[in-house]
């Protein structure tokens, strides 16, 4: 496992009506998103959410999933397992933007 400190790419994610996941670079232990232009919904147990289910996320929010915040945990099955959708109320797409680290 990497220490965390490293970059290893970056994305920009569209998050519409219809729920997806993501693409975790192969050496990528944790990742940031930050929420911008509207409201979404996810899920980390791989299924899928729907527009009114699921955690709901406010623009502007940081989601983690990284070492730092609990070390020792693998966060790869959850990253894998990780669906987006927008929630019920957005009436535009939103956008994660991700930085994904070794």
């Amino acid at each position: 496992m990497g220490t965390g400190a490293n970059i290893v790419s970056f994305s920009v994610v569209t998050v519409s009506t219809t729920a997806n996941g993501l693409t975790i670079p192969d050496r990528a232990n944790g990742l940031i998103i930050v929420t911008q232009g509207d409201k979404i919904r996810w899920r980390g147990d791989g299924t899928i959410p729907d527009s009114d289910t699921g955690v709901y996320t406010a623009v502007a929010s940081k989601l983690t999933f990284d070492s730092w915040s609990a070390p020792r945990k693998n966060w790869r099955s959850v990253m894998n397992n990780l669906r987006f959708i927008r929630d019920t109320a957005s009436t535009g797409d939103a956008k994660l933007i991700i930085h994904y680290f070794d």
